[in-house]
């Protein structure tokens, strides 16, 4: 559940490719993680090891209670010169069709491997209660992003929703720099 904070950590759905090195560096500016509602979230923490060439994060969760259905609210803007926010895009994804690969076929399911290989997230809901699950030492690859990213600060925000509710939210701002 919390892995959709790094599928999305980026903010930019990643071309996976043998595309050529990519020309530019991402820098993670500032990372958050708040429990929004207790009852449902013991833990969730973020820790950021690098922030600049190949940013490397890790977090860690713990569930009050088992879910069985938890929603994913995805919101990215964009800072401008003048500092005001333009959103880029704003999704709402089903968390547990996404730890099942339901989008295996798609650029996120493709990115969602390399996180399950630096994780013990589950492959399915539900989400244990009490258990500890991690993404430990992700590192962010320049190489993954597609040629377009617009060299630019932008604010990702990943709100966890189970029965409407939100539980917990990750924040996360981050710089393209060529």
């Amino acid at each position: 559940m919390f892995h959709c904070g790094v599928i999305f950590l980026f903010s930019i759905l990643l071309v996976k490719g043998d595309a050529a090195k990519a020309p530019f560096s991402v820098e993670i500016q500032n990372i958050s993680c708040a429990v929004q509602d207790p009852t449902w979230m013991l833990q969730l923490d973020c820790i950021m090891h690098k922030k600049r060439m190949y940013p490397q994060i890790s977090m860690h969760l713990k569930l009050a209670q088992p879910v069985n259905e938890l929603n994913m609210l995805y919101h990215l803007q964009i800072i401008k010169k003048d500092d005001s926010k333009m959103t880029v895009a704003r999704l709402k994804l089903d968390g547990c069709k996404l730890l099942a690969s339901f989008y295996s076929n798609s650029v996120l399911g493709k990115f969602f491997k390399r996180i399950q290989s630096v994780s013990n997230l589950p492959k399915k809901c539900p989400l244990p209660a009490n258990n500890l699950l991690w993404i430990r030492n992700y590192t962010a690859l320049p190489e993954e992003y597609p040629p377009f990213v617009p060299a630019a600060t932008f604010v990702m925000s990943l709100k966890m929703e189970r029965r409407g509710t939100i539980i917990a939210e990750i924040i996360n701002i981050f710089s393209i720099i060529y």
